[in-house]
């Protein structure tokens, strides 16, 4: 048997103790694009002198594992994922009597709260296992007729190949949502207007590629508690809010972004949100499957266009979102976060439940 990438199954589901794996099963699944788990044991060097010109064999060290999930934006079956990093869910609404809005908000303290990952390697034979991942970092990427693409950042526990958890027959049990349908760059719409101004339903920006993250910053800690492998993962700073729009052109007017040029000299800030809507409805008349991210307070950095050449004018803004005290305008009540990210899918459960 030769392990081959199109037979792997993900499965990502929340934890309850840190370093104690949960298994995978009925909901559980995550479609991947690529999944990478490097569970290294550090070598440390012997540097005694024997009176040889070559050194004594290593000393085997502490277990690093950094884990990194690439997978296309799906309209559903992503709540946990992302939940887990914003670390606030709760039991969604009802909208338009079938779909359910989760709201996910990002949480002061993170302890407690990370994942189990699992994958098959090697179809029926082998099983990976990183009992505890604590998500620090997702990106969501998107570019002109392409899907947009979901990238998460976690630190692991462990790197485990016998795990008695997550085995050939319990990742045969995962599964996926129904609704698969893949969330493309044309699905995507910025409106953005000034921080105190009006609301947001008539101001478009126009763009062909766009890019937004959110970090937490954390420190690795390996402590005698669990020898060479990580405790959970403690806080070491502020978490950060940033993105970037691409545009194709430097242009003026609706939809224009020219302006963008005197805001960032002058510190004017701005209010955004972006929605991905489906083309597929999650309710029973009008609400489809949809994403939207809401930023109540950006800045913008440093990017200004260049002429490099006789074409059009191209190029690159980056930003980046704070939290708010009062709510602006057009703005749903208690979203002050750097990023409140709404998910509208038929799931029915809390994401983090």
């Amino acid at each position: 048997m030769r392990a081959k990438g199109f037979q792997g199954t993900i499965a990502n589901r929340k934890g309850a103790t840190w370093g104690t794996a949960v298994a995978g099963g009925a909901g559980h699944g995550v479609y991947g694009l690529a999944l990478a788990t490097p569970g290294n044991t550090q070598l440390v060097e012997q540097k005694s002198l024997t009176g040889k010109i070559t050194r004594r064999p290593s000393l085997l060290g502490n277990r690093i594992v950094d884990v990194t999930l690439k997978v296309e934006l799906t309209y559903e079956g992503l709540e946990t994922t992302l939940a887990l990093l914003w670390g606030t869910a709760g039991v969604p609404s009802v909208v338009d009597t079938s779909a359910r809005l989760h709201p996910l908000k990002l949480k002061d303290d993170l302890d407690g709260i990370f994942s189990t990952v699992a994958y098959e390697l090697l179809k029926d034979t082998q099983v990976v296992e990183i009992p505890s991942v604590k998500w620090f970092r997702a990106t969501l990427r998107a570019k002109s007729g392409e899907a947009i693409e979901l990238e998460m950042q976690g630190i692991g526990f462990d790197y485990v190949t016998d795990s008695v958890i997550n085995t050939t027959t319990t990742i045969d049990t995962v599964t996926y949502p129904s609704n698969r349908e893949v969330a493309m760059f044309g699905h995507s719409a910025w409106e953005m207007n000034a921080q105190g101004g009006a609301g947001l339903g008539s101001s478009p920006l126009y763009t062909v590629g766009w890019e937004v993250t959110v970090e937490r910053a954390f420190d690795r800690r390996i402590s005698t508690r669990f020898g060479t492998k990580t405790s959970e993962p403690v806080p070491n700073g502020f978490a950060k809010v940033s993105g970037t729009w691409e545009f194709e052109i430097l242009e003026d007017g609706t939809g224009g972004n020219a302006s963008l040029m005197a805001d960032q000299i002058a510190g004017n800030a701005k209010k955004a949100t972006c929605t991905i809507t489906g083309t597929t409805l999650a309710g029973a008349a009008t609400q489809k499957f949809q994403h939207k991210l809401w930023f109540p307070h950006i800045l913008l950095g440093e990017g200004k266009p260049d002429i490099s050449d006789a074409g059009a004018v191209v190029w690159s803004q980056p930003w980046e979102s704070f939290h708010v005290l009062t709510i602006p305008t057009g703005f749903t009540a208690g979203y002050l976060d750097a990023c409140t990210y709404e998910i509208y899918s038929q799931k029915t459960t809390d994401a983090l439940a």
